[in-house]
């Protein structure tokens, strides 16, 4: 029931958004904001600069 109730809601939120996005202007900028680089690395094992060059190259491909 709960998770039924939230899917409702979750729809009626969806399509507002996409209304909303639809009806504005196409911007001129966007950012990227990188995360997980440094949990990579540790997960790794390994110095977070490691994880933040394996997403840079990453993000090159």
């Amino acid at each position: 029931m709960k998770n039924r109730i939230f899917s409702i809601f979750y729809h009626e939120y969806e399509r507002r958004l996409q209304r909303k996005i639809l009806n504005s202007e196409i911007p001129h900028h966007i950012a990227v904001i990188m995360d997980g680089n440094r949990r990579y690395a540790g997960q790794m094992g390994k110095d977070s600069s490691f994880g933040h060059v394996m997403g840079e190259k990453l993000q090159k491909e």
